[in-house]
């Protein structure tokens, strides 16, 4: 399965066993996704991502310049706990 959410932003590349792969395309930190990134992809502002992460609920890196990144293993698993 391949779906393009934005050409910019990520895609769901492949399916196994059940679990999604998200990985992006733009963000040129090996595979991290951006706050940006995950908002679009949730289909929520990024005030809300922000605010997950600040409340330790969504996994993050900050890096040297405080930016933040997300693993898509650790989003593919806050939007599982979400679910439940």
């Amino acid at each position: 399965m391949v779906t393009d959410w934005s050409p910019e932003i990520a895609t769901v590349s492949r399916s196994s066993g059940g679990t999604t792969y998200w990985f992006s395309k733009a963000s040129g930190h090996g595979g991290l996704l951006t706050l940006k990134e995950v908002a679009a992809l949730l289909k929520v502002s990024t005030t809300a991502v922000y605010t997950w992460c600040e409340k330790d609920e969504l996994k993050h890196l900050r890096l040297f310049d405080n930016a933040i990144r997300i693993d898509p293993a650790d989003l593919r698993a806050f939007v599982e706990w979400r679910r439940k």
